[in-house]
């Protein structure tokens, strides 16, 4: 690359480094923000390409976390299924959820028709194109009909406020309810029903624990994405108890990122579907009522089932059948430690 314009040589001088521990990494991705964030975007285009063939198949993953920053703050991440179509609305890559029978949690046996799910978590970008429209977020009639709770008529007043603002990023600070209201007006748009009591006519919502389980272990009933057996480094968790949390085992490994990363940059940890980041990341909401399990009430308060671990999470929830429960008016309120939680789509049908 010697002919390599010098506005953006230091970028990828630094991209050289390879870290092999948090330090060093948080050492580079904050070099590496300050960079981008003053780069000349057209001189970069032609070697996007590479950065993104790099930030997939690299493998350090430190250094496919800091590209995917990168890419994150310049906008320039385009893989289908992070980012938005033609009309505005996000575009999704969905995976098939073949018919047919799986193991759920531990020995029961259930069937699920075929559905499609997101390979990726909703993304800051395609969640922002609801924030900003003008029928989105501030329109009250998404919200009717949910529990007429205070909290969440004080939810539905100020929107999640992004604390990891990197377009191909996860969503990081919506509830429950934004969650469904965002399902709800994405919904409606591509034609679909608005009623809240006609939830299986939307033709966007919150997959039930059920369907993000079958999509995460396949029919085997295997403990993690990959397999039965752990494997360092396959999926965006605290290896390293750095918070001294002692959760279950405790240390498993040397890896920890300190914050959610861009969609996708684990593909060891993909699962039997090609689901992407399903263990570790975020946590993923799911439309389940937790107490009692039910997959069809919008009206109650009661707090909803997340599954999957988080960046933040150590070994003992980074597992496929692990249940927890979370209110569903809970945000973050801008603490990074905090802001681990966020969800994936799923369909009847491959909506365009």
């Amino acid at each position: 690359m010697d002919d390599m314009p010098s506005s953006i040589q230091p970028l990828f001088d630094l991209l050289t480094h390879l870290p092999t521990n948090y330090e060093e990494y948080e050492k580079v991705i904050n070099e590496a923000e300050t960079l981008a964030k003053s780069i000349d975007k057209q001189a970069l285009k032609p070697y996007i390409a590479d950065l993104s063939h790099q930030m997939i198949h690299h493998p350090n993953p430190y250094q496919r976390a800091t590209i995917g920053r990168v890419l994150g703050i310049l906008d320039l991440d385009h893989r289908h299924g992070l980012g938005l179509n033609e009309a505005g609305l996000p575009a999704i890559d969905w995976v098939e959820i073949p018919e047919g029978e799986f193991i759920y949690q531990q020995d029961t046996k259930l069937t699920l028709p075929t559905y499609y799910i997101s390979r990726y978590h909703t993304t800051y970008r395609q969640f922002q194109a609801f924030l900003e429209a003008e029928d989105g977020f501030g329109d009250g009639g998404w919200w009717d009909g949910f529990a007429e709770k205070k909290e969440r008529f004080q939810i539905q007043q100020t929107p999640p406020q992004q604390i990891f603002r990197f377009w191909n990023h996860p969503i990081d600070d919506a509830c429950w309810y934004d969650a469904m209201a965002f399902c709800r007006w994405w919904s409606y748009r591509l034609g679909g029903a608005y009623e809240i009591d006609r939830l299986q006519d939307w033709l966007i919502r919150l997959p039930t624990e059920q369907e993000w389980e079958k999509a995460a272990r396949g029919t085997d009933g295997r403990k993690f994405t990959w397999g039965n057996d752990f494997h360092e480094g396959y999926v965006n968790f605290d290896e390293t108890d750095r918070y001294d949390i002692q959760q279950a085992k405790g240390k498993v490994g040397t890896h920890f990122y300190g914050a959610p990363t861009a969609g996708g940059l684990f593909p060891q940890g993909a699962s039997p579907y090609g689901v992407m980041d399903m263990l570790g990341t975020m946590w993923d909401l799911t439309l389940t009522e937790y107490r009692h399990g039910k997959n069809d009430d919008l009206l109650d308060y009661y707090p909803r089932v997340i599954r999957g671990g988080t960046w933040f999470t150590t070994e003992m929830y980074c597992n496929i059948v692990e249940r927890v429960m979370l209110n569903p008016h809970a945000r973050n309120n801008g603490d990074p430690r905090k802001n681990d939680y966020g969800f994936r789509v799923m369909s009847k049908t491959p909506i365009k």
